[in-house]
């Protein structure tokens, strides 16, 4: 039985293999300037709901806050780590002395491994399918989940190995796509979405072909399953497992319940330094936060860090 009460998948190795195919190709994904997390803009709109501060990133925030320097030299742990460019800033700052990372891809773990040993960092990256993975006990100070939490099945495993993994003393972060479940958008949201895309310029709407991107529409359930089985396979269901899990610390919701949708695939046709094209992407920003404010839309996106349920009250004190 799957973690649903569901008859076991027969088709599990494929979906695997689709998986690590899809995840091969990251380190590029994240260039693209369609990507709507590539802005300067929403990265400030960003920063200012996680941490408070528009040129603070979430992860500087969360640092300062629940692994200060005494806690710094201890063992990291990442899943579904791709590259680790990010894991391998963190070694290098000294946040800590070392890193294990995973991943079901083996050509991203080739290029962890090869970026790790060019730096001569203490890192070691394996290849392995996070949900049946088996973690060592009270080992990391530090594990981090970025955007991949939202492609694990057997959720409930997978937290509590980590939540095994950490030491008593230990932070698990993670940003992460809580929003519905195989991108199948409600309607307020896609309504949302394209009340903003068709206030835009002809030319703000083009995709990289240069045919109108027209209005954003639910994916084809079917197709997802068979083309990309595990994307936001059970994304509206981890948080409420983290929260039976761990003790969670902070949460700071950042939105991309609009933005999302409606800067995918087009962002790259706006130049950020004209002053117009700020002004409509700022708008943009202000519009979706004003929503989610006022109660008309959730938020998909967020940063959380937690700790052990039996993390001493000393280092982690209530409120």
């Amino acid at each position: 039985m799957n973690p649903r009460g569901e008859p076991a998948d027969p088709d599990y190795a494929e979906r695997l293999r689709v998986e690590a195919q899809r995840w091969s190709g990251l380190g590029d994904e994240r260039g693209e300037r369609t990507n709507w997390l590539r802005s300067r803009i929403v990265q400030r709109h960003i920063n200012l709901q996680v941490s408070g501060r528009p040129d603070q990133l979430w992860h500087e925030a969360a640092m300062e806050r629940f692994l200060p320097p005494p806690f710094w030299g201890g063992h990291g742990l990442s899943l579904g780590c791709n590259d680790a460019g990010f894991e391998r800033a963190i070694v290098r700052f000294g946040l800590c002395s070392g890193f294990d990372g995973y991943d079901v891809s083996p050509a991203a773990i080739a290029a962890a491994t090869a970026a790790a040993a060019a730096e001569r960092l203490p890192m070691r990256f394996h290849v392995a399918d996070v949900n049946t993975l088996e973690l060592p006990a009270d080992r990391y100070t530090l594990a981090l989940v970025i955007m991949a939490l939202h492609h694990v099945e057997r959720l409930e495993r997978v937290c509590a190995e980590v939540h095994r993994a950490l030491r008593p003393d230990g932070v698990f972060a993670f940003d992460e796509f809580v929003g519905p479940a195989r991108f199948q958008w409600t309607p307020a949201q896609v309504e949302a979405a394209n009340a903003l895309r068709r206030r835009l310029p002809r030319e703000l709407r083009r995709l990289p072909d240069g045919t109108d991107a027209g209005d954003v529409r639910v994916p084809d359930l079917e197709r997802m399953r068979r083309e990309d089985p595990f994307e936001a396979i059970r994304s509206d269901e981890i948080l409420p497992i983290v929260r039976d899990t761990f003790r969670v610390l902070a949460q700071r919701d950042y939105g991309g319940t609009v933005l999302h949708l409606a800067l995918q695939t087009i962002l790259d046709n706006f130049d950020e330094d004209r002053p117009e094209h700020a002004a409509i992407l700022q708008s943009m920003c202000d519009q979706e936060r004003a929503w989610i404010a006022g109660g008309q839309l959730p938020s998909d996106f967020t940063v959380v860090v937690a700790c052990r349920k039996d993390a001493p009250a000393a280092r982690f004190p209530a409120g």
